[in-house]
């Protein structure tokens, strides 16, 4: 079953578009290549009205590093899901900040970051994962009360590190 899963996963992320940026499309070619093993974020897109499908493409990459910039305002994401990723360090800039969209977590199981399956993974430096806990406290019929949504869940997963966020 976890070869079936795996090999799904992997079908579906070899479909997924590139985001990146125009200027920067050879670093992230370099990275796919395996050429760089360090990356930013940003190389894979900035939109300030949502960011997720930069992150979850800067995270499936093959860069053993991605650094989190901090840019003109905080990356908006929906739910990012992890999966089986392996020797992967996820280094926040100061100030950098991911922050949940809001309005896209009324899932009673919706986590901003999901880190499933993975193995040495460190997270880390001087930025902030943001979540709106007054949005969720308040149950209507959008938000279903759930115990699940966090801004970090690490599930079936070792060795992983985070640390100052």
């Amino acid at each position: 079953m976890k070869t079936l899963v795996l090999s799904a996963f992997l079908a579906v992320a070899a479909e997924m578009p590139c985001v990146a940026c125009a200027g920067h499309a050879e670093k992230v070619a370099a990275v796919e290549r395996g050429e760089l093993f360090v990356a930013r974020a940003d190389w894979w897109g900035f939109d300030p009205a949502d960011s997720t499908a930069a992150l979850k493409a800067a995270f499936a990459s093959k860069a053993r590093k991605v650094i989190i910039p901090k840019m003109s305002g905080p990356w908006y994401v929906t739910p990012i899901w992890v999966f089986c990723r392996s020797d992967l360090e996820i280094e926040f800039e100061e100030g950098a900040e991911i922050c949940a969209k809001r309005g896209a977590f009324t899932g009673w199981r919706d986590m901003m970051i999901e880190l499933e399956h993975c193995e040495r993974i460190r997270i880390h430096g001087k930025g902030h994962l943001r979540m709106w806990k007054q949005d969720y406290q308040t149950l209507t019929e959008k938000y279903v009360k759930s115990q699940y949504r966090h801004a970090l869940a690490i599930d079936a997963s070792r060795d992983i590190i985070v640390e100052d966020i």
